[in-house]
């Protein structure tokens, strides 16, 4: 598992209809976790990758409806709407797009 996805995909392997918290369940999860990925605990492996996906800021959780993502807004008053599509910068600054809660700061590097 490297990305999030791969943790939801596994995780959703609890909820398949088949599924039983045994160490023998047969579901297509557990049968392609043991078969193919060698796993020897599945049902323990779908529960961990949960567990981690449930740990994650909503806003990072992919199993959390974003509506945002769907909707085209208008800017808000003084923000520039970032277009992907551009193959050409003036200045590297205008290709980094850094998204945090932390510390802002507008310091810049001494050279």
């Amino acid at each position: 598992m490297r990305l999030v996805g791969d943790a939801e995909k596994i995780a959703n392997h609890l909820t398949h209809l088949q599924h039983r918290r045994s160490r023998r369940c047969g579901c297509p999860g557990c049968a392609e976790a043991k078969n193919i990925q060698g796993c020897t605990h599945p049902k323990e492996c779908f529960e961990r990758a949960r567990q981690l996906l449930d740990n994650l800021p909503a806003k990072w959780d992919p199993r959390k409806i974003n509506d945002r993502v769907n909707r085209e807004d208008e800017p808000q008053q003084g923000w520039k709407t970032f277009n992907h599509r551009s193959g050409e910068v003036d200045n590297l600054e205008d290709t980094m797009r850094i998204f945090t809660n932390g510390h802002v700061s507008d310091e810049q590097a001494p050279e």
